[in-house]
């Protein structure tokens, strides 16, 4: 690995304060990632003895260990709205927002336009705040109040048992595959609740899974994504 030129080195140091992730920072300065790491390293300790160092959006200690998914969807944005879309994207994603702002359920958005069944979702990423509380209020304008309050309370409760029974599981060694199998979630909201654990709860997670304390046969063997190893 090739050593950074001591001007960059000195940029990348004044910095360093500014940035919310070693991702930013790779991405002002063009030097590569890993590079960026053990270049910072020194310098971010000498941050933590200080008291210096400034938390992460998170709200943990900045450049803490196994990634921050919120640093790393703002990473995925900066890098959407960067790539050069051309003409016919753009006019594209014009008319599906517009399709979308009619308030028009989505299946029909898609038999409109002959796309396949759940491909207009991914427009709305393309959406304002604002446009997507207008989105949200017109969904709930097509179900009776009734329903939308008893939607609503059921959201609330299965979100506050998920909140205590993944990141139990999780501390029991149990592997993603098998969580998602029993609570219905994706592996990626899994992988967000494993980011929000304690480091005594990620070692006692390691030591389960070290010591096979976690009984459940059908548990796959997958390997952790690496975002959530990396900052």
């Amino acid at each position: 690995m090739t050593e950074v030129a001591p001007e960059l080195l000195a940029m990348m140091v004044e910095l360093l304060p500014t940035v919310d992730s070693y991702r930013d920072l790779s991405a002002m300065t063009g030097v590569g990632h890993q590079q960026t790491r053990s270049a910072m390293a020194p310098f971010v300790a000498i941050m933590k003895l200080q008291g210096t160092l400034p938390p992460c959006v998170c709200g943990k200690e900045r450049f803490h260990k196994w990634g921050c998914v919120r640093t790393r969807t703002k990473a995925l944005q900066a890098r959407a709205d960067t790539r050069t879309a051309s003409p016919e994207e753009i006019e594209k994603r014009r008319v599906m927002v517009e399709a979308i702002m009619t308030g028009l359920a989505y299946s029909e958005i898609e038999k409109m336009f002959g796309m396949a069944p759940k491909t207009a979702r991914k427009y709305l990423g393309y959406l304002t705040p604002e446009q997507r509380e207008q989105r949200k209020a017109m969904e709930m304008e097509r179900i009776s109040p009734k329903r939308a309050r008893h939607l609503s309370k059921l959201h609330r409760l299965q979100s506050n048992n998920r909140d205590r029974e993944v990141p139990a599981m999780l501390v029991a060694g149990e592997k993603v595959a098998s969580i998602c199998a029993k609570t219905g979630m994706s592996k990626t909201a899994v992988y967000r609740h494993m980011t929000w654990l304690s480091p005594e709860q990620r070692a006692k997670r390691d030591d389960a899974i070290a010591s096979g304390r976690c009984t459940d046969p059908g548990q796959s063997e997958e390997g952790e994504p690496a975002w959530l190893l990396a900052a």
